[in-house]
């Protein structure tokens, strides 16, 4: 089981242009910061935080490599057509550049990063975007120096492959590896969501039996038992056509 997650979940999220999640998801918490996305699944979700939200760097990690193949996929695509975009618009200002210069002004042209995503490039350099296969919490990540750390929709499936001792083993290892202030966004799934997936084989429903540390307790035990001064829980994110009702929690180290 790879956390439960499939490639067409975060597609449909993305294109409903409604997400609520993107309302919640503050510019401010990523723009010029080194981020980690923990769960990225097919990438969706990650690219468009990156596009939107204008990180410096921004890594989206998932143990399963048929997903995060996927989202390396996606990106080079978004890249193509980034690129497309880019030839065009400066097509047509060198056409307007060659009439300025006709008339004895000066003429400047944009010059493209090679490797930096988006047709942002040329307002916004050296921005990176990437993804890689990586199980958080059975593998060690070296760097401890993030802004940011998302964990977007996969604390159910992370809880009933590992128990309690894994979804602990991942909110120390996310305050392990932020900066002092550094921010923890956590979104998680309602116990009623567990319910409905314990079944899913005989080690789902063996761990669902053993799990005590319920989602209703999770700001007590990231602030109290982790060590995040600061838990807010921001609310819910809604999603009209599939029901979805999360909450978001931003925790700061």
């Amino acid at each position: 089981m790879a956390y439960g997650n499939y490639q067409g979940y975060y597609q449909y999220r993305l294109e409903d242009c409604e997400d609520s999640r993107f309302h919640i998801l503050k510019k401010e918490y990523f723009i010029n910061k080194k981020c980690l996305d923990i769960g990225c699944n097919a990438g969706a979700v990650t690219i468009r935080i990156f596009e939107d939200h204008k990180p410096r760097y921004m890594v989206g990690i998932d143990r399963d490599k048929i997903l995060v193949k996927k989202a390396q996929q996606n990106l080079k695509k978004i890249r193509a057509i980034s690129d497309e975009e880019e030839d065009k618009r400066r097509t047509v200002d060198n056409t307007s550049s060659s009439d300025t210069d006709a008339e004895g002004a000066a003429s400047s042209e944009n010059i493209a990063v090679p490797g930096v995503p988006f047709a942002a490039q040329t307002t916004t350099i050296n921005r990176t975007l990437l993804f890689r296969q990586e199980n958080i919490i059975t593998e060690r990540h070296k760097d401890h120096s993030y802004d940011t750390i998302t964990c977007l929709s996969v604390v159910k499936w992370i809880h009933l492959t590992y128990g309690d001792d894994g979804l602990l083993s991942l909110f120390r290892k996310a305050h392990r590896l932020l900066k002092p202030g550094g921010l923890f966004i956590l979104e998680f799934q309602s116990w009623k969501s567990y319910k409905k997936k314990k079944s899913l084989c005989r080690e789902t429903e063996k761990m669902y039996a053993s799990i005590e540390m319920r989602p209703d307790s999770f700001e007590q035990v990231l602030s109290s038992e982790i060590g995040f001064t600061f838990v807010e829980n921001l609310g819910k994110t809604v999603h009209s056509k599939k029901g979805f009702r999360r909450h978001i929690l931003l925790c700061t180290k």
